[in-house]
């Protein structure tokens, strides 16, 4: 009778295997939590952006060029609005509700919240440039105004130009100086210089129409700007917008003197914080 072989047990694995086995269990479970946690409504995020720009941004002209015949870049201003999300969690500025919810911000509440801290840091800037601009004797040369995303500052381009002319003129180098000085203490914020003309038509051997003619005024006191002030070629932006955004009627002398103007944007730092973190 044959003999029958002895069964060898089955070792199986590792005790300690057993043990890394659970751990990685625990991790993978314990991360997955944590993205589940920290992942927020992707449709809601896009709502709150679409509802945002509709409302508070307007499209934006780029010419980043000499001539400006190539390379526009067509954008709609600050269009990672959405960030602002980011921008209060990571600042420790998430707004307050109050009612039975109130752990649930809606996006009616940082909208809000995100318009009336504006709207406060550009009064201060505001504030601040009219009294500079009042020490630098230039308080009768500009006009300003101010919104939830920036101060503006208004300047009329017979000031600073000839007619058909880029070229800064002489005797508004100081007005430019003085302009500058200002600027210059919002060195780390977002700085738009936007140059405008009226509707007459114009085509010269340097520019072919009104476009290519404020888009080279505007670069004219950017590069005045950057040459002669510490500021961070960054944070300063420029645009040309021709006839296409007229403040008067261009049927009277009046009007088309008003609409020939080059106008300065200073971001608050909101506003400047979250079109960095959109770029």
């Amino acid at each position: 009778m044959a003999k029958r072989r002895e069964e060898i047990p089955d070792e199986g694995s590792p005790a300690w295997m057993s043990t890394f086995s659970d751990l990685m269990n625990l991790l993978l479970c314990f991360f997955v939590l944590l993205f589940a946690s920290s992942t927020m409504d992707a449709e809601k995020l896009q709502k709150i952006a679409a509802s945002f720009q509709s409302q508070y941004l307007d499209p934006v002209i780029w010419e980043n060029s000499q001539s400006g015949a190539d390379g526009i870049l067509i954008t709609t201003g600050m269009n990672q609005i959405a960030d602002f999300y980011t921008y209060y969690e990571e600042n420790d500025k998430e707004p307050s509700t109050d009612g039975e919810d109130s752990d649930v911000l809606t996006e009616k509440d940082y909208m809000s919240h995100f318009e009336e801290e504006g709207l406060e840091q550009s009064a201060q800037i505001y504030a601040e440039i009219s009294e500079l601009s009042e020490m630098n004797d230039i308080s009768s040369m500009i006009e300003l105004d101010y919104n939830s995303q920036y101060v503006i500052i208004n300047l009329s381009g017979a000031l600073l130009f000839d007619s058909g002319s880029a070229e800064i003129k002489e005797d508004a180098t100081e007005l430019v100086s003085s302009l500058g000085v200002i600027l210059e203490r919002y060195n780390g914020q977002l700085i738009e210089i936007e140059g405008h003309t009226d509707n007459v038509p114009i085509h010269t051997s340097q520019y072919k129409n009104n476009r290519y003619l404020s888009s080279a005024r505007s670069i004219s006191v950017y590069e005045y700007l950057l040459t002669n002030f510490n500021f961070f070629d960054s944070n300063v932006k420029y645009c040309g917008y021709g006839e296409s955004r007229p403040v008067a009627s261009n049927e009277t002398a009046e009007g088309r003197a008003l609409n020939r103007r080059v106008v300065f944007k200073v971001y608050n730092e909101i506003s400047s914080e979250l079109n960095k973190e959109g770029e």
